[in-house]
């Protein structure tokens, strides 16, 4: 609690120490303690193993920076670190577990998976530049209390850049991709590029909204617009007049819903269309690290720095809520301060990537809304 004081002519604020005696001050503490960590839903963190048969990947590698739903609901993700690898989530059925799918060639850095058909991809970075790896999805165990066994197959690389950084990838449907790098951005098919020349900030691109365009930010006033059939170029401006957007965008599509969001370093959260851009709320705390959607419409993500929160925003009232720090007090008992990462299933299951050191898999199970 803070008091003040005149000492000099000069206010200044000082720390009034609790009486721990006075009734009730023991119950205001509890109250300002427990009020700090996940006030709604349960959150759990999982280790990356098979808990009592494989060993988790290294501390230093295990920094989750990219996760994407895959086939039969299973998390496909990403590390980040002294090396990188690639992973899978199991939770469905008889199953509960991590596999490490194996590391990447020279691999430090993964910005993006994604899963096409029965395979993965993951578009990587190491010290002299990008590359685009995949491999095989892994089928549905059929009993991982009982009996069990897994086939690690190899991992192809299928594409390069030298001197280039990617910063993230989207997925073309079936045709082939979209990449931003430090330095272009592109569509790949077939392994031909194609180039498109335009003037944009070396940011995260949006998702495929409903297969018809991608986003990225192209001022900090304006949003370019790309339409993937036509191939051309727009430019949607701010429409509040002293809005602005800082960097390192994170962006979530809403399929459910077939609306598209991003936030920015400074906590903003924004709505996207074709014709209109429009900040529909402000988290707590700045940096929006991660953000997802709900099928229920509701947007959650992680924000701060070094001691992140967890927040929604509630279409229903149009308000963001501080949820808080995440905490795991089930098997796993530990906090959670940094997130890379974050994806949601069709059971409303939201899935947060730890970007720290021994980094988790963090199961977040928001609260069931009323029916109002």
């Amino acid at each position: 609690m803070l008091t003040c004081r005149l000492e000099c002519g000069v206010k200044m604020a000082v720390k009034e120490k609790y009486d721990l005696k006075k009734p009730g001050t023991r119950k205001l503490v509890e109250k300002i303690h427990h009020g700090v960590y996940v006030k709604e839903g349960l959150a759990i963190a999982f280790p990356l193993c098979f808990p009592g048969a494989t060993i988790q990947i290294p501390h230093d590698e295990s920094f989750i920076t990219a996760l994407s739903v895959g086939p039969r609901g299973m998390i496909y993700g990403g590390t980040s670190g002294a090396a990188a690898h690639i992973f899978v989530a199991m939770f469905k059925g008889v199953t509960g577990c991590v596999l490490d799918l194996g590391t990447p060639e020279k691999m430090n850095e993964v910005t993006s998976v994604w899963c096409g058909g029965e395979e993965w991809f993951a578009a990587c970075n190491g010290k002299s530049g990008g590359a685009v790896f995949k491999g095989k999805c892994q089928p549905m165990p059929f009993d991982l209390i009982q009996e069990w066994s897994f086939t690690i197959l190899p991992i192809e690389k299928v594409y390069e850049f030298t001197d280039e950084k990617i910063i993230n990838v989207v997925p073309r449907g079936k045709k082939g991709i979209f990449i931003i790098t430090d330095k272009r951005f592109m569509c790949i098919t077939n392994g031909k590029e194609k180039v498109y020349k335009t003037d944009m900030l070396a940011e995260r691109i949006s998702p495929a909204a409903d297969g018809e365009f991608l986003a990225g930010i192209k001022s900090e006033k304006s949003v370019w617009i790309f339409d993937i059939r036509t191939e051309k170029f727009s430019e949607i401006k701010l429409s509040g007049r002293s809005d602005r957007i800082k960097r390192n965008i994170v962006w979530t599509y809403a399929e459910h819903a077939k609306k598209l969001y991003f936030g920015d370093s400074s906590g903003n959260v924004f709505f996207v269309a074709r014709n209109k851009v429009s900040r529909i709320g402000k988290t707590p705390l700045r940096s929006i690290t991660t953000l997802t959607t709900i099928p229920d419409g509701r947007i959650y993500g992680t924000c701060g720095d070094t001691m992140e929160h967890i927040f929604c925003w509630n279409p229903v009232g149009g308000k963001i809520k501080d949820v808080g720090i995440a905490v795991s007090v089930i098997e796993r008992r530990r906090y959670g301060y940094m997130f890379g990462a974050a994806v949601s299933n069709s059971d409303g299951i939201i899935f947060f990537g730890e970007k720290d050191n021994l980094g988790h898999l963090w199961l977040y199970f928001p609260p069931i809304l009323g029916n109002k």
